[in-house]
Protein backbone atom coordinates (compact mmCIF):
# COMPACT_ATOMS: atom_id res chain seq x y z
CA UNK A 1 0.00 0.00 0.00
CA UNK A 2 2.72 2.72 -1.16
CA UNK A 3 0.09 4.92 -2.05
CA UNK A 4 -1.24 6.00 1.43
CA UNK A 5 -0.07 8.97 2.48
CA UNK A 6 0.06 10.11 6.31
CA UNK A 7 -3.35 11.22 8.08
CA UNK A 8 -3.01 14.85 9.34
CA UNK A 9 -1.76 18.32 8.71
CA UNK A 10 1.63 18.14 6.98
CA UNK A 11 4.80 19.02 9.69
CA UNK A 12 5.89 22.99 10.64
CA UNK A 13 8.83 21.64 11.22
CA UNK A 14 10.60 21.53 14.85
CA UNK A 15 8.33 23.07 17.27
CA UNK A 16 8.27 23.39 21.36
CA UNK A 17 4.85 24.33 23.19
CA UNK A 18 4.43 26.74 25.81
CA UNK A 19 1.44 28.14 27.71
CA UNK A 20 1.14 31.62 28.37
CA UNK A 21 -1.47 33.58 29.88
CA UNK A 22 -2.90 36.47 28.18
CA UNK A 23 -4.71 39.43 29.01
CA UNK A 24 -8.54 38.96 28.33
CA UNK A 25 -8.61 42.33 25.58
CA UNK A 26 -5.43 40.51 24.17
CA UNK A 27 -7.29 37.10 24.35
CA UNK A 28 -10.56 38.28 22.40
CA UNK A 29 -8.30 40.61 19.63
CA UNK A 30 -6.74 37.14 19.08
CA UNK A 31 -9.69 35.13 18.88
CA UNK A 32 -10.90 37.53 16.05
CA UNK A 33 -8.44 36.38 14.00
CA UNK A 34 -9.38 32.83 14.44
CA UNK A 35 -11.38 31.27 12.06
CA UNK A 36 -11.26 27.45 12.53
CA UNK A 37 -10.30 24.81 14.72
CA UNK A 38 -6.42 24.36 15.79
CA UNK A 39 -5.55 27.69 14.87
CA UNK A 40 -5.44 30.08 18.16
CA UNK A 41 -2.04 28.14 18.72
CA UNK A 42 -0.89 28.92 15.20
CA UNK A 43 -1.91 32.65 15.44
CA UNK A 44 -0.07 33.08 18.94
CA UNK A 45 2.62 31.75 17.81
CA UNK A 46 2.83 33.94 14.55
CA UNK A 47 1.74 36.88 16.69
CA UNK A 48 4.59 36.43 19.45
CA UNK A 49 7.35 35.82 16.32
CA UNK A 50 6.14 39.17 14.83
CA UNK A 51 6.45 40.80 18.04
CA UNK A 52 10.35 39.52 18.13
CA UNK A 53 10.97 42.22 15.10
CA UNK A 54 9.40 44.85 17.49
CA UNK A 55 10.80 43.62 20.80
CA UNK A 56 12.07 47.18 22.20
CA UNK A 57 8.09 48.15 22.21
CA UNK A 58 7.52 45.24 25.04
CA UNK A 59 6.26 45.57 28.41
CA UNK A 60 7.29 43.31 30.26
CA UNK A 61 4.71 42.96 33.44
CA UNK A 62 3.04 40.34 35.48
CA UNK A 63 0.06 38.24 34.00
CA UNK A 64 -3.54 39.99 35.51
CA UNK A 65 -5.17 38.10 37.26
CA UNK A 66 -8.35 37.36 34.56
CA UNK A 67 -5.50 36.04 31.88
CA UNK A 68 -6.84 33.77 30.01
CA UNK A 69 -4.49 30.32 29.41
CA UNK A 70 -3.51 29.86 26.23
CA UNK A 71 -1.07 27.16 24.75
CA UNK A 72 0.86 27.86 21.85
CA UNK A 73 3.75 25.21 19.62
CA UNK A 74 6.39 28.03 19.09
CA UNK A 75 8.97 27.33 16.38
CA UNK A 76 12.22 26.41 18.03
CA UNK A 77 14.55 28.67 17.08
CA UNK A 78 11.28 31.49 18.27
CA UNK A 79 11.21 29.58 21.39
CA UNK A 80 15.30 30.25 22.10
CA UNK A 81 14.86 33.79 21.33
CA UNK A 82 11.64 34.16 23.81
CA UNK A 83 13.82 32.22 26.45
CA UNK A 84 16.65 34.36 26.24
CA UNK A 85 14.08 37.54 26.87
CA UNK A 86 12.88 35.37 29.92
CA UNK A 87 16.41 35.68 31.23
CA UNK A 88 17.06 39.17 30.11
CA UNK A 89 13.81 40.24 31.85
CA UNK A 90 13.58 37.82 34.41
CA UNK A 91 9.64 37.52 33.72
CA UNK A 92 8.37 34.02 32.87
CA UNK A 93 7.35 32.91 29.83
CA UNK A 94 4.15 33.30 29.86
CA UNK A 95 5.07 37.51 30.97
CA UNK A 96 7.00 37.34 27.40
CA UNK A 97 4.78 35.52 25.06
CA UNK A 98 1.74 37.67 26.38
CA UNK A 99 4.15 40.90 25.51
CA UNK A 100 5.17 39.44 22.15
CA UNK A 101 1.69 38.78 21.16
CA UNK A 102 0.27 42.11 22.21
CA UNK A 103 2.78 43.70 20.17
CA UNK A 104 2.47 41.65 17.33
CA UNK A 105 -1.43 42.40 17.09
CA UNK A 106 -0.04 46.12 16.77
CA UNK A 107 2.31 45.05 13.85
CA UNK A 108 0.75 42.01 12.15
CA UNK A 109 -0.46 44.08 9.38
CA UNK A 110 3.19 45.63 8.86
CA UNK A 111 5.68 42.66 9.46
CA UNK A 112 7.18 40.21 7.30
CA UNK A 113 4.56 37.68 8.82
CA UNK A 114 1.47 39.29 7.60
CA UNK A 115 0.83 37.09 4.55
CA UNK A 116 1.54 34.54 6.36
CA UNK A 117 -0.48 35.67 9.02
CA UNK A 118 -3.50 36.42 6.35
CA UNK A 119 -2.89 32.95 4.80
CA UNK A 120 -3.63 31.24 7.90
CA UNK A 121 -6.87 33.24 8.53
CA UNK A 122 -7.97 31.98 4.99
Amino acid sequence: MSGLRKAGRPSKGDRVAARTLLPQEVRANVDLLVDGPGLLGEIVATLAEVGLQYVEEAVFAPSPADAVPTWTRLPRSVRIKIDDLVKATSRNIGDVIAALVTVGLRHRNTSAHGAQQEALMT
